[in-house]
């Protein structure tokens, strides 16, 4: 065990304004417990659920950012296996190993999850080490900084049993939805089709040798009908967050098909849903949203994936506010922020 670092009170970081904008300065930062860790944050991703809460008009004052990387700074006096200069990955939420859910070595579903406060957007964070995963040493911090997301992405695919020979359609082209079409084609999926309406996400996924139609120009379920003889889909992976996007889904998956609601939807946002369909067709419809039975092993994933390629812009904090307008557009790739070495 080491001494207790000195505990900064303080960083510099992105702050929510409300309605969209994001302003830097000074954010305050909790006392370093026994088991915490200082980490100088080196690089954050951007992402939907970041936008949705900074475009609260009474959501003030917090600072975003829950897919981060960065270097152990500091460390509290009852830490053990985790030094300074360590490189590390964090987890945005950690199962509480107590309750029945954990009990039966299901970390997923947790009931009584221990939560962490976003704030990756800064140049330092204190956090549990228990949040922690260190990096290997074939993962650039940059890269590191996408296991949040490739995690939701790999569990998507794991809901779906994707396996080899199936047709596999993605709705939607943002991160998740590219990472899950990468990792279907990497399961042995003989054919995988994205749907997505914004350009320049198609053009990323022709980079990643991934077919695209344009739903708002093409008829998709015309599209995997074609693919498929009028079979349609063995898996269908709604990366979108849209109700009506999930009944494309379940219009476009064969029959005995499974459905993977991987989008975060806004609470309240319902669908139609025909019982005897389900029923008829013996429909399998699962939602994925975990990430602690896949964190670790997608940070070992990440040397293998074209991450250049899903990667389309890093921006300094300095000028967080262009790349969350960015982000905002849908035009890009993953955007980033690099805000520490890498």
């Amino acid at each position: 065990m080491s001494a207790p670092p000195p505990s900064p009170t303080s960083t510099w970081g992105a702050i929510a304004q409300g309605n969209g904008l994001v302003s830097i300065g000074t954010v305050a930062l909790p006392p370093v417990g026994p088991h915490d860790v200082i980490i100088d944050v080196s690089y954050a991703g951007i992402c939907g659920s970041d936008l949705h809460g900074i475009d609260q008009s009474g959501t003030l004052g917090f600072t975003p950012g829950h897919e981060f990387s960065g270097v152990v700074s500091g460390v509290g006096g009852g830490v053990d296996g985790v030094g300074i200069g360590d490189r590390v990955a964090v987890l945005p939420r950690l199962a509480c190993g107590r309750c029945r859910s954990c009990r039966r070595s299901d970390p997923v579903h947790c009931t009584n999850y221990i939560r962490t406060q976003p704030g990756g957007w800064a140049a330092q964070v204190v956090r549990d080490v228990n949040f922690l995963r260190p990096v290997p040493a074939s993962v650039s911090l940059r890269d590191a900084a996408l296991t949040e997301p490739l995690s939701c992405a790999l569990w998507a695919v794991e809901k779906g049993a994707v396996t080899a020979g199936d047709t596999v359609v993605v709705l939607g082209g943002g991160s998740i939805g590219l990472m899950a079409s990468v990792l279907s084609m990497r399961s042995g999926a003989a054919q995988v089709l994205v749907s997505e309406p914004r350009a320049e996400r198609r053009r990323t996924a022709a980079l990643l040798s991934l077919p695209s139609v344009d739903p708002t120009t093409q008829d998709a379920r015309a599209a995997v009908d074609a693919l498929t003889g009028g079979f349609g889909a063995d898996v269908v992976i709604e990366a979108v967050g849209s109700a009506a996007v999930v009944e494309e889904a379940l219009a476009m998956v064969k029959r005995g098909g499974r459905v993977v609601v991987a989008g975060v939807a806004s609470p309240g946002d319902t669908m139609s849903l025909d019982v005897y369909d389900l029923f008829a067709r013996e429909l399998t419809i699962s939602g994925a949203w975990g990430v602690e039975a896949t964190f670790q092993r997608s940070l070992e994933l990440l040397p293998y994936l074209p991450t250049d390629d899903l990667v389309s812009d890093v921006f300094p904090l300095e000028e967080v506010q262009q790349a969350v307008d960015l982000a905002r557009q849908g035009s890009s790739g993953k955007v980033m922020l690099q805000i520490g070495e890498d």
